[in-house]
């Protein structure tokens, strides 16, 4: 939730708070002193709430988690300011590896909250990783460049590889839900990691 909208909400509840005062006044009712203190202690816990949740989104939009492997010294998964660009992350990676195919990834591209990025080696075509985009290709990976990706284990990378040798190359991404035990959720993970 927006703060504006935050900030219209405590308004509101302010408002109540004031009429259930005002209300207890016009009654007489004894009370109205206790109903008063109440109203503006719920008035303030309600700001003070709707504060607190506001700063949490806040920083919640201000930070992105990323995941990067392949041909980095560490590879895994860093929180970095939101506005971080792929030299970012590679930094927190600790850098190329030496093997590394440094044209694999673009350093200069802004990343994105839950974004996967391959650094891939200089056997990138042996290993399955699509020069230039650092996406898995289904058709050509290897069992250890498939288990890069999230979610996909030993078993299910070579079930991927099994799939292909019995049915041919996988025509479009989205055929990866053939795949005995990979579903719509898994695919998910994964689509914008992978290629044909």
């Amino acid at each position: 939730m927006k703060k504006k909208d935050w900030n219209k909400m405590v308004t509101a509840l302010a408002g109540a708070a004031v009429l259930v005062v005002g209300t207890a006044g016009c009654t007489g009712n004894r009370d109205s002193g206790d109903r008063m203190e109440t109203a503006v202690r719920l008035t303030a816990e309600t700001e003070a709430y709707a504060q607190s949740s506001a700063a949490e989104k806040e920083t919640e939009v201000r930070n992105v988690c990323v995941y990067i492997c392949g041909a980095v010294e560490k590879p895994g998964v860093y929180t970095l300011p939101a506005g971080s660009r792929g030299a970012d992350a590679l930094e927190a990676a600790g850098g190329f590896q030496e093997e590394a195919e440094q044209a694999s990834v673009n350093l200069a591209e802004y990343l994105e909250d839950g974004m996967m990025i391959v650094v891939a080696g200089k056997n990138a075509a042996a290993e399955g990783v699509q020069p230039g985009n650092g996406k898995i290709n289904l058709n050509t990976a290897d069992a250890a460049a498939l288990t890069t990706l999230p979610g996909i284990g030993a078993g299910k990378a070579e079930e991927i590889i099994r799939y292909r040798e019995r049915n041919g190359r996988f025509k479009r991404p989205e055929d990866l839900m053939k795949v005995p035990g990979i579903k719509e959720k898994a695919y998910e993970r994964v689509k914008d990691s992978i290629t044909v």
